[in-house]
Protein backbone atom coordinates (compact mmCIF):
# COMPACT_ATOMS: atom_id res chain seq x y z
CA UNK A 1 0.00 0.00 0.00
CA UNK A 2 2.67 2.48 1.13
CA UNK A 3 4.75 1.47 -2.51
CA UNK A 4 1.10 2.14 -4.37
CA UNK A 5 0.48 5.26 -2.62
CA UNK A 6 4.11 6.77 -3.11
CA UNK A 7 4.07 6.02 -6.78
CA UNK A 8 0.79 7.47 -7.32
CA UNK A 9 1.56 10.71 -5.68
CA UNK A 10 5.04 11.47 -7.47
CA UNK A 11 2.73 10.72 -10.57
CA UNK A 12 1.07 13.88 -12.15
CA UNK A 13 -2.50 14.21 -12.80
CA UNK A 14 -3.24 11.01 -10.77
CA UNK A 15 -5.89 10.93 -7.75
CA UNK A 16 -5.23 8.00 -4.83
CA UNK A 17 -7.28 5.69 -4.28
CA UNK A 18 -10.30 5.30 -2.70
CA UNK A 19 -10.97 3.30 -0.14
CA UNK A 20 -13.00 1.10 -1.56
CA UNK A 21 -10.73 1.04 -4.11
CA UNK A 22 -8.16 -0.34 -1.77
CA UNK A 23 -10.51 -2.95 -0.85
CA UNK A 24 -10.10 -4.11 -3.96
CA UNK A 25 -6.96 -3.97 -4.54
CA UNK A 26 -6.30 -6.04 -1.15
CA UNK A 27 -8.86 -8.54 -2.05
CA UNK A 28 -6.65 -9.31 -5.21
CA UNK A 29 -3.82 -9.83 -3.23
CA UNK A 30 -5.64 -11.96 -1.32
CA UNK A 31 -6.73 -14.00 -4.52
CA UNK A 32 -3.09 -14.17 -5.82
CA UNK A 33 -0.89 -14.78 -2.51
CA UNK A 34 -1.45 -18.89 -3.36
CA UNK A 35 -0.32 -18.58 -6.94
CA UNK A 36 2.75 -16.42 -5.49
CA UNK A 37 3.24 -19.76 -2.84
CA UNK A 38 3.03 -22.10 -5.27
CA UNK A 39 5.34 -20.20 -8.02
CA UNK A 40 7.77 -19.89 -5.34
CA UNK A 41 7.37 -23.95 -4.00
CA UNK A 42 7.36 -25.19 -7.64
CA UNK A 43 10.20 -22.93 -8.30
CA UNK A 44 12.22 -24.40 -5.83
CA UNK A 45 16.20 -26.20 -6.60
CA UNK A 46 15.87 -28.45 -3.10
CA UNK A 47 13.28 -30.68 -3.79
CA UNK A 48 11.49 -32.79 -6.55
CA UNK A 49 9.14 -30.67 -8.84
CA UNK A 50 7.00 -33.47 -11.19
CA UNK A 51 5.54 -35.56 -8.22
CA UNK A 52 3.87 -31.94 -6.68
CA UNK A 53 2.08 -30.72 -9.87
CA UNK A 54 -1.05 -32.73 -8.87
CA UNK A 55 -1.51 -31.80 -5.42
CA UNK A 56 -0.32 -28.42 -5.75
CA UNK A 57 -2.99 -27.85 -8.36
CA UNK A 58 -5.36 -29.53 -6.24
CA UNK A 59 -4.58 -27.28 -3.68
CA UNK A 60 -4.62 -24.32 -5.72
CA UNK A 61 -8.59 -25.17 -7.30
CA UNK A 62 -9.42 -26.02 -3.43
CA UNK A 63 -8.26 -22.34 -1.96
CA UNK A 64 -9.90 -20.99 -5.08
CA UNK A 65 -13.38 -22.92 -5.19
CA UNK A 66 -13.66 -22.63 -0.88
CA UNK A 67 -12.51 -19.70 -0.22
CA UNK A 68 -10.58 -20.58 2.76
CA UNK A 69 -10.23 -17.56 4.37
CA UNK A 70 -10.12 -15.02 1.26
CA UNK A 71 -12.72 -12.72 0.86
CA UNK A 72 -14.72 -12.90 -2.62
CA UNK A 73 -17.18 -9.71 -2.26
CA UNK A 74 -15.68 -8.07 -5.52
CA UNK A 75 -14.26 -10.83 -7.57
CA UNK A 76 -16.44 -13.82 -7.84
CA UNK A 77 -16.26 -14.65 -11.69
CA UNK A 78 -12.31 -13.73 -10.86
CA UNK A 79 -12.06 -17.14 -8.99
CA UNK A 80 -14.17 -19.30 -11.65
CA UNK A 81 -11.99 -17.76 -14.53
CA UNK A 82 -8.92 -19.03 -12.61
CA UNK A 83 -10.02 -22.48 -11.48
CA UNK A 84 -11.39 -22.57 -15.49
CA UNK A 85 -7.38 -21.31 -16.62
CA UNK A 86 -5.69 -23.71 -14.57
CA UNK A 87 -8.32 -27.02 -16.00
CA UNK A 88 -8.17 -25.23 -19.54
CA UNK A 89 -3.75 -25.12 -18.98
CA UNK A 90 -3.49 -28.51 -17.41
CA UNK A 91 -6.43 -30.84 -18.69
CA UNK A 92 -7.09 -34.31 -17.33
CA UNK A 93 -3.63 -32.76 -15.30
CA UNK A 94 -4.51 -36.34 -12.78
CA UNK A 95 -4.77 -38.54 -15.75
CA UNK A 96 -1.49 -37.59 -17.16
CA UNK A 97 1.03 -40.87 -16.70
CA UNK A 98 4.19 -38.80 -15.29
CA UNK A 99 2.18 -36.72 -13.32
CA UNK A 100 0.24 -39.75 -11.61
CA UNK A 101 3.41 -41.98 -11.05
CA UNK A 102 4.76 -39.47 -9.84
CA UNK A 103 2.62 -38.65 -7.27
CA UNK A 104 2.08 -41.85 -6.07
CA UNK A 105 5.76 -42.94 -5.89
CA UNK A 106 6.64 -39.77 -4.03
CA UNK A 107 6.28 -40.66 -0.01
CA UNK A 108 5.13 -37.47 0.30
CA UNK A 109 1.93 -37.53 -1.02
CA UNK A 110 1.19 -41.61 -2.39
CA UNK A 111 -2.61 -41.62 -2.70
CA UNK A 112 -3.78 -38.42 -0.45
CA UNK A 113 -2.33 -35.82 -3.23
CA UNK A 114 -5.57 -36.84 -5.51
CA UNK A 115 -8.38 -35.18 -5.91
CA UNK A 116 -10.84 -38.58 -5.46
CA UNK A 117 -9.85 -42.36 -4.92
CA UNK A 118 -10.77 -43.08 -8.13
CA UNK A 119 -7.71 -41.07 -9.49
CA UNK A 120 -5.81 -42.58 -6.93
CA UNK A 121 -6.85 -45.87 -8.30
CA UNK A 122 -5.73 -44.62 -11.40
CA UNK A 123 -2.05 -43.85 -10.16
CA UNK A 124 -2.10 -46.83 -8.14
CA UNK A 125 -2.78 -49.27 -11.69
CA UNK A 126 -0.36 -46.95 -13.51
CA UNK A 127 2.09 -48.11 -10.98
CA UNK A 128 1.51 -51.67 -10.84
CA UNK A 129 1.50 -51.61 -14.73
CA UNK A 130 5.09 -49.86 -14.65
CA UNK A 131 6.23 -52.10 -12.27
CA UNK A 132 5.62 -55.45 -14.89
CA UNK A 133 6.82 -54.21 -17.83
CA UNK A 134 9.97 -53.40 -16.09
CA UNK A 135 10.08 -56.94 -14.71
CA UNK A 136 9.16 -58.37 -17.79
CA UNK A 137 12.25 -56.35 -20.05
CA UNK A 138 14.35 -57.76 -16.79
CA UNK A 139 13.37 -61.44 -17.50
CA UNK A 140 13.83 -60.48 -21.39
CA UNK A 141 17.61 -58.96 -20.78
CA UNK A 142 18.13 -61.75 -18.29
CA UNK A 143 17.27 -64.37 -21.00
CA UNK A 144 19.12 -62.67 -24.05
CA UNK A 145 22.12 -62.51 -21.53
CA UNK A 146 22.25 -66.38 -20.75
CA UNK A 147 21.40 -67.06 -24.42
CA UNK A 148 24.36 -65.24 -25.68
CA UNK A 149 26.84 -65.87 -22.78
CA UNK A 150 25.73 -69.66 -23.92
CA UNK A 151 26.39 -69.46 -27.82
CA UNK A 152 29.76 -67.79 -27.00
CA UNK A 153 30.36 -70.74 -25.27
CA UNK A 154 29.21 -73.05 -27.73
CA UNK A 155 30.94 -70.82 -30.48
CA UNK A 156 34.39 -70.95 -28.64
CA UNK A 157 34.20 -74.49 -27.98
CA UNK A 158 33.54 -75.06 -31.67
CA UNK A 159 36.51 -73.13 -32.95
CA UNK A 160 38.57 -74.58 -29.84
CA UNK A 161 37.00 -78.44 -31.35
CA UNK A 162 38.53 -76.65 -35.11
CA UNK A 163 42.05 -75.93 -33.77
CA UNK A 164 42.25 -79.42 -31.81
CA UNK A 165 41.25 -80.86 -35.03
CA UNK A 166 43.62 -78.81 -37.30
CA UNK A 167 46.70 -80.32 -34.75
CA UNK A 168 45.60 -83.20 -35.18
Amino acid sequence: KDAVSSVVASVKNVQGLSASEWEVAEEYVNVFKPFKVLTATMSSATSPTISMVIPELNKLKHILQNDCGLEATCLPTLREDLVSAIDHRWPQYEANRLYAISTYVDPRYKDCGFSADSCAAFAHSLVLSEMTLMSSRQSRAVTSSLSSSTTSAISGMCSCTNVCHALK
